[in-house]
This record gives C-alpha cells, sequence and structure tokens, in this order.
C-alpha cells in the first residue's frame, strides 16, 4: 500500500518546485535559487502562452493648434518639401456633428495606412481663428477637407454618404493644374488693417478724426523740414 508521508518513510515521490521552496529541509542557497528559476520560468511560459506583443495601436490623429504650427508643419504656402497632406478644418466636435463624421473616416485611413500622404486636424474656431481668416473660411460652412500638394490646394467635396474610400480617391486623383493658390500666410500688416477697419465699422467718425489729425500732424512735420533746410546756414566770420 501507499505510504501516507515520504517525509519519514524514505520514499523517492517527486516534489513540485514550489513545495520544495517551502519544505523546511531546503537549504536557504538553494531555496533562493529555486525561486529565481522558477521567476524565469513563469514568464518564459506566459510569452509562449499568449503573452505575445501585438501590433502596436495606430498613431492617432495630428492636430494643428495655430496658424503657424499648419504652415510650419505642412509647408502648404511656402514650398511644401514634406509631402501631401489631407487636413480637415473643423469646428468642436461637439458642435458641429458632421466635423466628427469627417474625423471618424481620417481615422479609418489612418488606420488603413497610406504612407503617401499625411494626415491632420485643426480647429478654427478657438484654436486658430488666423486659420479661418486666412482661408475665408466662415462659421456656418464648416467642415473642409483639402489635400495640400506642390503648393497648390484641392477641395474634397462632403457629403452624408462621404466614405474613407472616397477620401483617398480624392487624394490620389488631385491633380496639379485643377489646384488652388494656398493663401499666403497673414501677416502683422494684415492684422493691422483687419483692426483699423473693424474700428472703421464701429465707429466711423472717431477713426476719420483720427486719421485727420495723423495726417496733419505729418504736414506738419514736412513743412517743418522743408522750412529748416531751406534757410540760410550762418558761416561764423574770422573775428568770432
Amino acid at each position: 500500500s501507499t505510504r501516507p508521508n515520504s517525509r519519514f518513510y524514505g520514499t523517492t515521490r517527486k516534489s513540485s518546485p514550489v513545495a520544495m521552496c517551502l519544505s523546511p529541509n531546503t537549504p536557504a542557497a538553494p531555496k533562493w535559487l529555486l525561486l529565481l528559476l522558477i521567476c524565469i520560468w513563469s514568464r518564459a511560459t506566459r510569452a509562449a502562452i499568449g503573452d505575445e506583443p501585438r501590433d502596436p495601436a495606430p498613431a492617432d490623429l495630428t492636430w494643428f493648434h495655430s496658424d503657424e504650427e499648419f504652415e510650419s508643419a505642412t509647408e502648404a504656402a511656402s514650398g511644401q518639401s514634406k509631402g501631401w497632406w489631407l487636413v480637415a478644418f473643423t469646428l468642436d466636435e461637439h458642435k458641429c456633428g458632421m466635423c466628427n463624421f469627417v474625423m471618424n473616416l481620417m481615422k479609418e485611413l489612418l488606420e488603413e495606412n497610406h504612407p503617401h500622404f499625411s494626415m491632420a486636424l485643426i480647429e478654427c474656431e478657438q484654436s486658430s481663428p488666423e486659420t479661418a481668416k486666412r482661408f475665408g473660411f466662415l462659421t456656418f460652412t464648416y467642415p473642409h477637407l483639402y489635400v495640400f500638394k506642390n503648393q497648390k490646394m484641392f477641395k474634397c467635396f462632403l457629403d452624408t454618404g462621404m466614405t474613407a474610400a472616397r477620401i483617398l480617391e480624392c487624394v490620389n486623383s488631385s491633380r496639379i493644374e485643377e489646384g488652388e493658390e494656398v493663401p499666403r500666410v497673414r501677416t502683422w500688416w494684415d492684422r493691422l488693417k483687419e483692426r483699423f477697419e473693424d474700428k472703421a465699422s464701429q465707429s466711423p467718425a472717431m477713426v476719420y478724426t483720427s486719421v485727420g489729425v495723423l495726417a496733419g500732424l505729418i504736414l506738419l512735420l514736412l513743412g517743418h523740414g522743408i522750412l529748416w533746410m531751406a534757410s540760410p546756414l550762418e558761416v561764423p566770420s574770422k573775428e568770432d
């Protein structure tokens, strides 16, 4: 018959590694060595069974937060040496259902991995109103989807039946001769003129008065300069 306890009867029944580590008869040094071997064996087993590395998830869509950032990344107007770009100009997704729809289509394209062009979005109401002014976008017309290639822009016309495949077709079928010129980046002078026009529309009398005063000062300075240049110079005499 089988003896109940091999510890006292000297049998050669095999013990598990864990039981050997827990046994009070196992010396301290082999116990730590066995624990190390168990950890290595456990990691190797998990990797072999089902803990294999997965393919990395597709990167999220790029968001531009200013017109300067958009132009720096795409070089849409300045040269475009960084390849083709598909850019969606949107409002906040909670205010624009169609913007959210286009964003999801672009995520589908991102997962399909098309390396011959890059994709990005730019929110034009809060993040980058300068972009809206540069391209002349009106609030009620969003979203806009454009392909930028070789310093030209091509509009992809959107509707509720739009699919990722149709967007891809728009990117690949865009021809240079059909593209529009990309608007140049707005300068400080453009912003100054815009502020002046806004003030003029709000209070034209004040603006015209300010312009008149400024013009009067300029004429006064010019007249004073002309008189100073026309006056004869006093040559000091030898006696002095």
